[in-house]
C-alpha cells in the first residue's frame, strides 16, 4: 500500500522540525539574569545576650521589626553584555523550515545598571527560642512571619551560641543556618552553543525565559553580640556584629517568554540563574529588666549590601543602609 499524501507531509514535517530544534548536541550553555524582583524579608536573627545566663531553662523571645517598605535597587554580575546603547542585542534568522530562531548581536560592552530589585516588607514578626545547656554553650532557633507580594512569608532558623560573661562585659558568638523566604519573578537570557548531528559546524542560539515562583531558600548567618553587666545600671547597653547570607533563587530557567513563543530553542539542560544577598548588619540598642527573668530589647539593625562578600552572584548595591528599628521581649521560663 502506498503512502497517502498526508501521512508524506507529517513525515517531512517531523524531519524538518527534529533538524531544526532536537537533533542537535548541546556543547555549552550560560544562563544569564536580566532583569529580576524578588519580595523577601532581610534575615533577622533574634539578639541573644550573655546576661544572666541559666542553664536548662527555656528563653522564649516574641519579635517584632518595623519600618519602611524598602526597594533596593542593585546588581549581580550575571548579566550579559550589552550594545553600545545599553540593551542585549538579537539577530532574527528563518531556517529553511520556516521556524524562527535569535543569535546573538554585536554586544561588546559589559553591563553596568541595574538588574536586581529587593522589595522587604514593613513589617517582620517571629518568635525565637533559646536554651543554654551550660554558662558557655546554647541551642537556638525561631521562626519569622512577613508578607510579600499579597503571600505569606514563612521563615526559621537554627543555631548554636558560646557565651562567656564577665565581671562587667558579656560576650556571645551565633552561627547557624536560616531559610528565608522568597517570591521571585525572573528574566533571564540562555545562550546555547550547539552541533547539529550530521555537522562539524558550531551554532550559537538565544532562548529568553520569564519564570515566577517562590522558594525558602538555605542560607547561614554568623553574628557577636557585646553587652554590659553591671547590676547597678538601670539598662544594659548592647550592640551586635553580624553576616547573613540569603539566597533568593536557584533554577534552570524553565518557563519561555510567551513573546518569543513562536522561535525555536532546545530544552535548557544545566544551566541556571542564581542571585543571593549578604548583608553586613550592625545593631546597637538597650536591654530593660522588667521582672526576674524577663526583659525588653529596644534597638535598630542597619544592614548594608557590600556586594564583594560572598560568591559573584552576590547582590550589591550603591544605597544607604536598610534601617529596621526592632522590640524583643525575653522571657525566662
Amino acid at each position: 500500500m502506498k503512502p497517502s499524501m498526508q501521512t508524506m507531509t507529517a513525515v517531512v514535517a517531523l524531519g524538518s522540525a527534529l533538524l531544526a530544534g532536537g537533533c542537535r548536541t548541546v556543547i555549552s550553555e550560560r544562563a544569564f539574569v536580566q532583569d529580576a524582583v524578588v519580595n523577601a524579608p532581610a534575615g533577622q536573627i533574634p539578639v541573644r545576650l550573655a546576661l544572666d545566663v541559666q542553664p536548662g531553662h527555656l528563653t522564649v523571645s516574641p519579635m517584632l521589626s518595623m519600618g519602611r517598605r524598602e526597594i533596593i535597587d542593585g546588581r549581580v554580575d550575571n548579566h550579559t553584555d550589552v550594545n553600545a546603547r545599553g540593551t542585549y542585542a538579537v539577530d532574527t534568522i528563518r531556517n529553511p523550515n520556516g521556524s524562527l530562531e535569535f543569535v546573538p548581536g554585536a554586544n561588546t560592552s559589559p553591563y553596568t545598571g541595574s538588574n536586581l530589585q529587593w522589595k522587604t516588607p514593613s513589617i517582620t514578626a517571629g518568635i525565637g527560642l533559646d536554651l543554654p545547656l551550660s554558662h558557655s554553650f546554647a541551642f537556638s532557633g525561631g521562626i519569622t512571619y512577613s508578607q510579600g507580594d499579597s503571600r505569606d512569608l514563612w521563615g526559621g532558623h537554627f543555631g548554636i551560641g558560646l557565651l562567656s560573661e564577665g565581671p562587667v562585659l558579656g560576650m556571645r558568638v551565633d552561627a547557624g543556618m536560616q531559610w528565608i523566604p522568597v517570591v521571585y519573578s525572573v528574566a533571564s537570557v540562555v545562550e546555547t552553543v550547539y552541533e547539529p548531528t550530521f555537522s562539524n559546524t558550531q551554532y550559537t542560539r538565544t532562548g529568553f525565559f520569564r519564570d515566577v515562583g517562590n522558594k525558602s531558600p538555605v542560607g547561614w548567618y554568623a553574628g557577636l553580640t557585646l553587652n554590659t553587666r553591671l547590676p547597678s545600671w538601670p539598662v544594659q547597653p548592647f550592640v551586635n556584629f553580624s553576616l547573613s547570607k540569603q539566597r533568593f533563587f536557584s533554577f534552570a530557567p524553565a518557563v519561555r517568554d510567551p513573546l518569543t513563543s513562536l522561535f525555536v530553542f532546545p530544552a535548557v539542560q544545566d544551566a541556571e540563574v542564581e542571585a543571593s544577598a549578604t548583608l553586613m548588619l550592625f545593631s546597637p540598642g538597650l536591654s530593660v529588666p522588667v521582672g526576674p527573668s524577663q526583659r525588653i530589647l529596644l534597638g535598630a539593625r542597619m544592614a548594608f549590601l557590600p556586594g564583594w562578600i560572598g560568591s559573584d552572584n552576590s547582590l550589591a548595591s550603591t544605597q544607604g543602609p536598610v534601617i529596621m528599628p526592632f522590640l524583643q521581649v525575653d522571657i525566662g521560663l
